[in-house]
């Protein structure tokens, strides 16, 4: 009978082939075959994987979605196979080892990384393929998935793709299981009810939190200033006075993280003074007017040391003149053989 069906099969009524698509699956899936009865049936499966016509290949899927050992080439071909074929497959498979789905992740659509995500028995390689191919739904997925635990490499990716996500942030700081780093990448991307229910549930310390969610702000505004024009970092330095959050750690933790230009545009704002002129006070060839300028932007006398380390690591006579914006900008220099001049400084200040 199994001979008879694989001959000419391709001739075969469209009726005929998915009558046989379900035999052959039924067969496959169910029955304990001998070893050349399974190896011709499985010959009638890798023809039918491959048949034109959608209503036989969903047949053989449909068949096959409950069997536990089939050849990679026809579990694959079902997995990439249109999300009426692959979906209901990927949602049950036990076919697909972890190595194997995680291969498949990059080539398959949204629908079929949903269908995998959902799943409580996902392997770890798999997650994180998913998390960094993957779309919002299939993200939230995963963090939303209590019957696995996430590896830090895919937790972090989560982090790392989505961070511009509120729903994905959000959903992540549900968990139990994050490690350190992430809890620190995250608390600064979520709201703040998310935010009391993530302290209480890692048992973090209030200030030690606060200092994580500026942190992580300041990190975040770093990323968007980085590639930004002069106008466009003055208008977030404008918008930013504005809403009174220009404060001297934020510059700071922005200008330590190489982004200068944003320290400069902060500095002449306050002080009224040109750029070419905080870039030559930075320059530090003339102590009095490094000094002069904090003093001009009420900078506070404990951060003053700080504004000095940024100055010997980033200008020199040769980088302050270079325009603000420029890519050379945020790259750090050699440092400035200057004597260190933090006690004087402070002291004069």
């Amino acid at each position: 009978m199994t001979s008879a069906r694989s001959e000419n099969i391709s001739s075969y009524s469209v009726t005929k082939r998915v009558a046989i698509a379900h035999e052959v699956g039924q067969e496959l899936s169910v029955r304990k075959l001998d070893e050349a009865a399974r190896e011709d049936a499985l010959r009638i499966a890798e023809s039918l994987v491959n048949d034109w016509c959608q209503q036989v290949r969903e047949a053989l899927a449909f068949e096959l979605r409950h069997c536990r050992k089939l050849p990679k080439l026809v579990a694959c071909k079902i997995a990439c196979d249109v999300d009426e074929i692959a979906v209901p497959f990927l949602r049950v498979t036990p076919a697909l080892s972890d190595a194997w789905a995680a291969e498949l992740v990059p080539l398959l659509s949204d629908n079929a990384h949903l269908a995998l995500a959902v799943r409580t028995d996902l392997g770890p390689q798999t997650a994180r393929e998913i998390a960094f191919h993957g779309g919002e739904r299939s993200a939230v997925a995963i963090a939303k998935n209590a019957g696995i635990t996430l590896t830090p490499s895919c937790a972090t990716t989560l982090v790392e793709i989505h961070e511009n996500s509120t729903v994905v942030m959000e959903t992540l700081a549900t968990r139990a299981d994050l490690p350190a780093s992430v809890v620190a990448s995250i608390i600064g991307k979520i709201s703040s009810t998310a935010r009391a229910q993530l302290v209480t549930r890692y048992n973090l310390d209030t200030s030690l939190a606060q200092e994580l969610t500026d942190n992580s702000a300041h990190t975040a505004l770093w990323k968007q200033l980085r590639h930004a024009s002069p106008a466009q970092m003055h208008a977030q330095v404008i918008n930013l006075k504005s809403e009174g959050k220009l404060t001297d750690g934020l510059i700071l933790a922005v200008a330590e993280r190489g982004a200068v230009g944003f320290l400069e545009s902060a500095l002449a704002l306050r002080t009224g003074k040109t750029l070419i002129s905080v870039r030559e006070a930075f320059n530090l060839t003339n102590q009095k007017l490094f000094v002069d300028l904090l003093r001009g932007a009420q900078v506070s006398e404990e951060l003053a040391p700080r504004f000095l380390k940024v100055a010997k690591k980033h200008y020199s006579s040769r980088s302050a003149k270079r325009a603000v914006g420029k890519p050379a900008m945020w790259q750090a220099p050699a440092n400035v053989n200057t004597p260190d001049q933090g006690d004087e400084l402070h002291q004069s200040h």
